[in-house]
Parts: structure tokens; C-alpha cells; sequence
């Protein structure tokens, strides 16, 4: 209370009588919540050029750096929690500022956002006493920006659980290839190898011969015919349903994460799709930089105009099944099975061994240690430099 009415007192001081919120940044360096929130956003957007920008401004406007920095670290905690928990993370901000916040957190993984905390985190501690903290703050925006782009092993150890069930499925085999059209090899000779000196034995090594096939003179398999992609434009679920297609061709990993996916709503600008809670994964996994720009060119492919891409964390809906792993049915233009030559017995004739003849232990001799003589101990050397050194006598 007392430092509370020391800083009205200062207010009251360089405003006067009237004090508004620029009055207050102005006087003790504070800064908005909107310059905050566009920091934010380019840092998620990995906009370098614009997150160095606000922090030029920032200096140029003679900010503190170091609660600069504070207020950022506080906004991505109100981030997490907004990922984690919507229903309560917008009661200590304004309506404005929990509306942007709330778009923020539909493209912002809880992960990540821990991450550039901790990095962050770091870069305060050092900030405090750096001579020149404009530099070591834009060096810490650019290590934010590798981080976020970094694929880390959780996620591809996720992901690969998620898409076990594509994985075994595989892709379509392509029509029109004929069967059997792989070349037939003729059987290769029979070797002999001669066996190594030692027990006499019979040894003889057979060779794999494949049987013949018949199939193409050619040998040149037929080359599979380039999938075509849906034709637009298309809208709603159905532009969905296009995006998914296209997604398990030429995505399969991901066909798991699109499959979870249920369309929620299409705007002139967004489209949104919904997951269960239980998907969490899958929407992180299509909301990394690379899947996102890959589904955000497909809708506009397919749409014919861009839009957003978002995914968002629906309660009520129902954890999508995993696909089953299905086996290959084994085609006429599989590999030519082989046939093995039964192999000959290996017959050694046994070898007398003659057994050793026992030693006769020898006695050990055990000496008596000699006795040692106190004076001739006291008078060497290595004791008596001891006991000038530490300038020390020997008493009896």
C-alpha cells in the first residue's frame, strides 16, 4: 500500500489531476498489453524482422528492457494456460486482450510455449547485468525462433504411435501393372568349398536356385500413373474430406491426425476443424509450421481462395478409432520364391584327445617379515626432510 501511494503521489506530481494509461507507461516504463501481444505474434509467426522492430521501439522510447522482457515471460504464461485450461485464463486481462490471446492459443502448443519460458527465463537472469541489454534480448529472439522450428523426439516418438495404423497399411498398389514382370535369373552354379585342416568331415555348400517366372521378356515393370487431386472448388466438409484424401497419399504418417479431425466451421477467412480432447497430439502434430503450411495450401488449392488454418480442442467429441493394421495379400509379382537344396550331414570323425598329466603342487614358501630397526627408521631420510619441514621433534 505505502509503494502504491508513492507512485499516485509521483502520478499526481507530472500528470496533475488527470492521469491516464499512457501517463502511467510513460512515467514508469510500463508497457502496453498490445505491444506485448505483437511481440507475441511474431515470435510465434517466427517473424524476425518485427519482434527486433518492437524491441528497437522499445529502446527508443527509453523502456526497461529487463521488465520488457518480465511482462513477455508473464503473457506466454497466460498463454499456457490458455492452451491448457480456456474456460479460466481470461479473467485478469481485458476483453480485447483475452480475444487475441484466445487466437493465439489455437496455434500455440503447451510444449513449445514451456520451452521459450524456460529460454526466456534464462535470458532474464543474464539481462540484469549485461551493459548492453538490446543486444542479448535480440539474440534471445532469434534462439526463440530456432526453438519453435526445432522437431523434438517426443514428437516424432507421438507421432509415430499415432500413425502406426498407416504405417502397416501402405499405398494402393497402381492398376495396370502387369504381373510377374520382374526378370527371372538363371540358377547360379553349385560351389565347392574345401574343408579347413583339422577332424575329417564332409562339407558342401548348395546354392539358392529361384524358380522361373513367367512374366514380361522386357523385365520393365509398368510405372504407376500420377495420382490426380480432387477438383474445386470445394467447401465445408467436403473440402475437408478433399484435404484428408490428398493428405493420406501423399502424407500417409499424418492420416491418423486427419482422420481425428471433424469439421466445425468455414469463414471467408479461417477454416476451423474440431478435435477431442484425447486427439491432443494429432492437432499439435497438423499445427507444426511445415504440416500447417502443406494443409493451408490444400485448402486454397481446393477452395480456390486462402484461409486460415485452425484446429481447436472441442469437449464432448469422441477419441477417433485407430485404423486397423492390415497385411499385404501376397501379389503375382512378389519376389520368385526359392527352393533350398537339402544339405548334407556334417560327419566329423572323433579324435583322440590325450589327457594331460597332473602337476604336483609346489609348497609355498612363506617368509617371516624382518625385523625393522626404530633408529635406522628415524635416521631415513624422507622422515627426517619431514620433520624439518613441518618442524617437528620425535618424542618417546
Amino acid at each position: 500500500m505505502r509503494d502504491a501511494q508513492s507512485m499516485l503521489d509521483q502520478l499526481v506530481a507530472f500528470c496533475g489531476s488527470r492521469i491516464e494509461e499512457a501517463n502511467v507507461q510513460e512515467v514508469f516504463g510500463f508497457t502496453s498489453v498490445e505491444r506485448i501481444a505483437d511481440m507475441a505474434d511474431a515470435l510465434l509467426a517466427r517473424r524476425a524482422v518485427d519482434a527486433i522492430g518492437v524491441i528497437h521501439d522499445q529502446a527508443a522510447r527509453g523502456r526497461d528492457l529487463s521488465l520488457f522482457l518480465g511482462d513477455l515471460i508473464g503473457y506466454f504464461r497466460h498463454l499456457v494456460v490458455a492452451v491448457i485450461d480456456p474456460n479460466n485464463a481470461f479473467v485478469e486481462l481485458p476483453t480485447e486482450a483475452a480475444e487475441r490471446l484466445r487466437e493465439q492459443a489455437r496455434q500455440s502448443t503447451p510444449e513449445r510455449l514451456l520451452r521459450l519460458i524456460d529460454h526466456f527465463a534464462s535470458t532474464e537472469a543474464k539481462l540484469k547485468w549485461a551493459p548492453n541489454k538490446g543486444l542479448h534480448l535480440e539474440i534471445a529472439v532469434i534462439k526463440a525462433m530456432q526453438i519453435l522450428g526445432e522437431t523434438t523426439l517426443s514428437d516424432v516418438i507421438g507421432l509415430l504411435h499415432q500413425a502406426g495404423g498407416a504405417i502397416g497399411t501402405g499405398f494402393e498398389s497402381p492398376t495396370g501393372a502387369p504381373a510377374g514382370s520382374s526378370r527371372s535369373e538363371p540358377a547360379a552354379p553349385a560351389r565347392k568349398v574345401a574343408p579347413k585342416p583339422g577332424p575329417s568331415s564332409v562339407m558342401e555348400e548348395t546354392a539358392l536356385t529361384p524358380d522361373r517366372s513367367s512374366g514380361d521378356p522386357s523385365g520393365e515393370a509398368a510405372s504407376p500413373a500420377p495420382r490426380s487431386r480432387p477438383k474445386g472448388p470445394l467447401s465445408g466438409a467436403d473440402l475437408w474430406a478433399g484435404v484428408a484424401e490428398v493428405m493420406r497419399v501423399e502424407r500417409p504418417l499424418f492420416a491418423s491426425c486427419v482422420n481425428a479431425a471433424v469439421f466445425a466451421e468455414q469463414t471467408d477467412k479461417k477454416f476451423v476443424v474440431h478435435f477431442a480432447r484425447a486427439d491432443s497430439f494429432s492437432r499439435d502434430s497438423l499445427l507444426r509450421e511445415n504440416n500447417r503450411t502443406f494443409v493451408e495450401d490444400l485448402l486454397r488449392e481446393l477452395s480456390g481462395k486462402p484461409l486460415g488454418f485452425v484446429a481447436e480442442i472441442k469437449d464432448g467429441l469422441v477419441q477417433a478409432p485407430k485404423p486397423p493394421i492390415e497385411e499385404e495379400p501376397e501379389s503375382p509379382s512378389a519376389a520368385p520364391k526359392t527352393k533350398v537344396a537339402a544339405k548334407k550331414k556334417i560327419v566329423a570323425e572323433p579324435v583322440a584327445v590325450p589327457a594331460a598329466e597332473p602337476k604336483a603342487e609346489e609348497p609355498l614358501e612363506v617368509k617371516a617379515a624382518e625385523p625393522v630397526d626404530p633408529v635406522a627408521f628415524f635416521q631415513d631420510p624422507l622422515i627426517q626432510g619431514a620433520l624439518d619441514l613441518f618442524d617437528a621433534t620425535l618424542e618417546s
